[in-house]
């Protein structure tokens, strides 16, 4: 992230387990077209990455457009995990930082953490989630689970945060995006001059002339800032069963929450508060 031809997509992700892609970095149509049936993308905007929004304002070009050097983030690894770091600030619109802290445990599930702490009293979160089009996601329960053609299954369980899940695919009603300049606008302009249609959430496409439909899911909500929003994803093997969910624990010391994470050799432990975190062997 840092370059000329850069998406809203700072601290998005991918995820892929057992051979499904569940989580994507949505592809793009063409930029312009003269069929009749066109239905082009806007897939630059940040809400439609794996991203978070702070009272409906995603990321924009808030740093140079291209970086001289090395990213400020955090990569750290240790004996059954692997640990990322990485924060984008939504200042000058909105005076909040977002941290967003992903733990891989022991080469078999994740723990995903975003922190959004400034100068609100509260805010308005979205937690954005894009599926690939052949994922089908069940909200409504808990955990929200994502079932792949091939059988497999990735489980969404929240932790902490308190949010809603809700679920979009193919959504028409505009979205309004930051994305590139940090002002709200609903249209970009494609390389013929002409603007596209506005679009919501739940779209990905195949570098065709036409979106396709596919499941998003928003963690969504109001909440007090520092706001910590945890969410455990699981994948699950074809002949797996959500019985086999590692049980994952908590508990509360001062400013701080301790996570217990079962692994192999035993369990890793996280320690977090909305001001840092810190893995050590259980």
């Amino acid at each position: 992230w840092g370059t000329t031809h850069r998406h809203g997509d700072r601290l998005s992700f991918v995820l892929s387990a057992f051979g499904a892609d569940f989580i994507i970095d949505p592809t793009a149509t063409r930029y312009a077209s003269n069929a009749p049936d066109a239905f082009l993308s806007r897939q630059e905007a940040s809400f439609l990455h794996n991203t978070v929004t702070v009272d409906g304002v995603d990321e924009f070009i808030n740093t140079p457009n291209e970086t001289g050097e090395p990213l400020d983030n955090r990569w750290e690894h240790g004996e059954g995990w692997s640990l990322f770091v990485g924060s984008y600030s939504f200042a000058p619109v909105r005076p909040v930082v977002w941290e967003r802290r992903i733990l891989f445990v022991d080469r078999a599930y994740w723990l995903l953490q975003d922190v959004i702490r400034g100068d609100l009293v509260s805010a308005e979160l979205e937690q954005n989630l894009q599926f690939q089009e052949d994922i089908e996601v069940a909200v409504g329960q808990d955990p929200v689970l994502a079932a792949a053609p091939n059988g497999a299954r990735l489980a969404m369980l929240q932790l902490s945060g308190g949010l809603t899940p809700a679920l979009s695919t193919g959504g028409l009603t505009p979205r309004t995006t930051y994305w590139p300049d940090g002002k709200p606008h609903q249209t970009r302009i494609a390389e013929d001059g002409e603007r596209p249609p506005s679009h919501g959430r739940g779209w990905t496409g195949r570098r065709g002339h036409k979106l396709l439909p596919a499941p998003a899911l928003t963690y969504v909500g109001r909440a007090d800032l520092p706001a910590v929003l945890t969410v455990a994803m699981v994948p699950i093997a074809p002949d797996g069963s959500t019985e086999d969910l590692p049980r994952i624990s908590s508990r509360i010391e001062d400013d701080r929450t301790i996570w217990v994470l079962p692994c192999a050799a035993g369990a890793v432990r996280f320690e977090t508060s909305a001001a840092g975190c810190g893995v050590a062997s259980a």
